[in-house]
């Protein structure tokens, strides 16, 4: 029978496959259809004379345009209705414990924040899937994600991680390389105007390119009360420390965790008067005015910048953070990762674990047919 259990599973593997179509338009059809074709097949088999009447996906606002797609080819392939759920980004593990909490169930599937994995597993809020790795990793490729840090705690695997964002560093291009900027940065700091090889040198450009009385700034890092964290984060890593120790002990009040915040208290005069209090789009939209010389952001920051008619499209430089002597190179730390999970409260769990393998495969990403893991992941499904 086909159960709302069985189709979450069978929606998450599927997903996987059918994300391809619009990941990559240019996939040839045989390569997809010996993938999804036979997902299909066996889910339109189970759902033949099934109890589901809708599946519920909770998302945060923004993320429809990537999981939308994936879920109208498997809704209508299958036969199942779908709908979407939204809530705000910083608040979506919130939403999924207090669902658990007061018994809600409103949601059968969900993409949290994958730094609330523990969390929301001490709370009994998700549902482990080791079964359904272990009958169908092989065949549908559930070991093709470019991300897995996220997806398993103590020992268990709760979800499919879909992204891995990695902090980057925005520099408006014509400013970093005017010559006139670069003769008076020069000669005022010893040191050459470049993309910054410390954070000490970040916020001397920062205080170089701010003057507010012609209406530039110095920069728009993220210091409103929600994420600042982020940046302090960073500059602790620069500075050559964990946040704790190697018996979890604390290191938040450490010299390189008080250096890290002395940085960021010393440098907000020199950014855009509205950095203590934009959140995520609205610091997007001031820094593409225009008028600053730097932000920091990740793979959503860089989309945003590049959109069509966005005035600073193509004037920026990309690096990583940057790094202080002797500090450690984090530069590829993930910065803010979604998986999708299933709710423990949903009686549902086979469709949903193929759309959530939809979001993390390789394959969507970069076609490489010659690829020795694409290949296995090519090879049809067991039906």
């Amino acid at each position: 029978m086909f159960t709302r259990r069985n189709a979450v599973k069978m929606l998450s593997g599927a997903g996987a496959s059918l994300a391809l179509t619009p990941l990559a338009p240019g996939l040839p059809s045989a390569f997809a259809d010996s993938h999804i074709s036979p997902i299909l097949a066996l889910a339109k088999k189970v759902a033949a004379g099934g109890d589901v009447k809708e599946l519920t996906i909770l998302l945060p606002r923004g993320s429809e345009a990537n999981v939308k797609p994936v879920m109208d080819v498997f809704s209508a392939a299958v036969g199942v209705p779908m709908r979407l759920v939204f809530t705000n980004v910083d608040e979506i593990n919130t939403r999924i414990l207090t669902d658990t909490l007061i018994g809600a169930n409103s949601f059968d599937i969900a993409l949290p924040a994958t730094f609330g994995l523990p969390e929301l597993v001490d709370a009994n809020a998700l549902s482990p899937l080791d079964d359904l790795e272990e009958k169908y990793s092989s065949a549908i490729g559930m070991n093709a994600s470019l991300y897995t840090v996220g997806d398993r705690f103590l020992g268990k695997t709760y979800g499919f991680q879909t992204d891995g964002d990695v902090y980057l560093m925005f520099y408006r291009k014509s400013w970093l390389e005017d010559p006139k900027e670069q003769a008076r940065f020069l000669k005022e700091n010893s040191t050459p105007l470049r993309v910054a090889r410390s954070w000490t040198e970040l916020d001397l450009q920062i205080a170089h390119f701010h003057q507010p009385e012609n209406g530039k700034f110095g920069g728009a890092l993220f210091r409103s009360p929600i994420h600042l964290i982020w940046e302090w984060w960073v500059r602790l890593h620069a500075n050559g420390s964990w946040p704790v120790d190697d018996n979890f002990k604390p290191l938040v009040n450490s010299p390189a965790g008080v250096a890290a915040l002395e940085a960021i208290i010393a440098t907000q005069k020199n950014l855009y008067p509205e950095a203590l209090t934009n959140g995520l789009v609205a610091n997007w939209k001031a820094f593409a005015e225009g008028n600053m010389f730097c932000n920091i952001g990740w793979g959503g920051s860089q989309k945003f910048f590049h959109r069509a008619g966005s005035p600073i499209r193509f004037d920026l430089v990309f690096a990583p953070p940057p790094r202080n002597r002797g500090g450690r190179n984090r530069n590829a730390d993930a910065v803010f990762q979604l998986g999708l999970e299933l709710h423990s409260g949903a009686p549902i769990q086979s469709p949903g674990t193929r759309l959530s393998v939809c979001a993390i495969c390789r394959l969507g990403r970069n076609v490489d047919q010659g690829h020795p893991q694409q290949q296995r992941i090519l090879r049809p499904v067991p039906t």
